[in-house]
């Protein structure tokens, strides 16, 4: 990059180098933007509400882009004025239905513990009028405090968002989004400081060039974003895990535990806390007469298999319960939680396909797996620590 500044004060900025740039740029945000929405369709199903935040990326990265390319081919190419001036409205409506819809997003129900959703919407709507009185009021001196307003509104808010969402976030998610906060602030900076409006205020003259860095901070910006997108963690619901008490993995065929991991245990390593007797023995009172206490449960959910059962209530327990899939319909997932949660519900599906995928050809190549769980199963701890981190 630093590269081609230098090379561009050689030999001047042109039309013909920015345009590639221009494609670039929508190549990577489209790319991006339609990663996120193809994340969040994915487990949409799944009913997790924190999930709307791929949406919300993907609607603001993908238009804020689209704003940010008319703007740089309008400032090199259109020359006819009321082209010009056409094209610029055009921006402002991106740029506006771009911040908009992120607002209008975040303030859903599924992020009230993250930020006022009532005060979200307010800012939400003041935004939307004020960007609808930008285009109906034709003084420009009037229009330049709309535009301030709407900046100082909608750019700040979102910034307090994501400071937020940083701050409640943990592990793999929380370095993911700090580093698309991080590219989301250099795009939206980007989009303010190479508006028309702030130009004027500086030097008319120097448009081609802050166009030209447009063009260089957006792509950095994209390329940031970029790196986080690939394999973006699910957005779980805050503190899941923490009602997560013990996994068993059942042979129903022969009610054989195959594998089990406590979780209550895996928290209090990480926290370095030791939990009271009464808080953690209630996991294990169903199980703790091994066989037994297993056929009671498998013989409860095969009366009434028809019925679709996944999920039996003991007192203030929750065991939840999931089948395989054929031709592993035999072993059946047991998850015992405190309470019920649809990112509990989809860590135990998740629990299922990877096992599957793992162990299915040795589960079916061995009849009897009495005292050989334990050398088996074992590395599967490290596949759930890296679900939950």
């Amino acid at each position: 990059m630093v590269v081609c500044l230098l090379l561009l004060v050689v030999v001047g900025v042109g039309e013909d180098f920015c345009l590639p740039f221009m494609i670039l740029e929508l190549l990577i945000g489209y790319q991006i933007s339609f990663y996120f929405l193809y994340q969040y369709y994915k487990i949409k199903e799944e009913k997790i509400g924190l999930n709307k935040i791929l949406l919300a990326f993907s609607l603001l990265i993908g238009l804020g882009v689209s704003g940010i390319v008319i703007r740089n081919y309008n400032s090199y190419y259109i020359n006819d004025v009321l082209l010009n001036n056409f094209f610029l409205y055009i921006t402002h409506i991106i740029i506006a239905v771009a911040v908009s819809s992120f607002l209008l997003i975040i303030s859903s129900k599924s992020f009230q513990k993250i930020i006022n959703i009532h005060v979200t919407r307010a800012v939400s709507i003041y935004t939307i009028v004020i960007s609808i009185l930008i285009f109906v009021v034709q003084i420009k001196s009037i229009q330049f405090i709309f535009i301030i307003i709407s900046i100082i509104l909608g750019y700040f808010y979102l910034i307090f968002f994501h400071l937020e969402l940083i701050n409640r976030s943990k592990g793999k998610i929380r370095k993911r989004i700090i580093l698309i906060f991080i590219g989301e602030v250099l795009l939206i900076s980007n989009i303010l400081i190479g508006s028309e409006e702030i130009v004027v205020l500086i030097s008319l003259q120097h448009m081609p060039f802050i166009t030209l860095i447009s063009n260089f901070v957006t792509l950095f910006a994209l390329t940031t974003i970029l790196l986080c997108v690939y394999k973006f963690p699910i957005f779980l619901e805050f503190n899941w895990d923490k009602n997560l008490i013990k996994l068993f993995i059942v042979n129903t065929q022969n009610f054989e535990i195959i594998y089990t991991f406590n979780f209550t245990e895996e928290i209090e390593r990480k926290e370095n806390t030791t939990k009271k007797p009464s808080e953690i023995i209630e996991s294990d009172y169903f199980f703790s007469r091994g066989i037994i206490g297993i056929k009671d449960i498998i013989s409860g959910i095969t009366n009434k298999k028809e019925e679709g059962i996944e999920k039996i209530r003991r007192g203030e327990l929750l065991i939840l319960l999931k089948n395989g899939d054929a031709p592993l319909s035999f072993v059946l997932y047991c998850l015992t939680v405190k309470k019920e949660m649809n990112s509990i519900n989809y860590f135990l599906k998740t629990i299922k396909n990877e096992f599957q995928e793992l162990y299915k050809n040795i589960i079916l190549s061995f009849e009897d797996l009495q005292g050989l769980e334990n050398k088996i199963f074992s590395s599967f701890d490290n596949h759930i620590k890296n679900i939950i981190s």
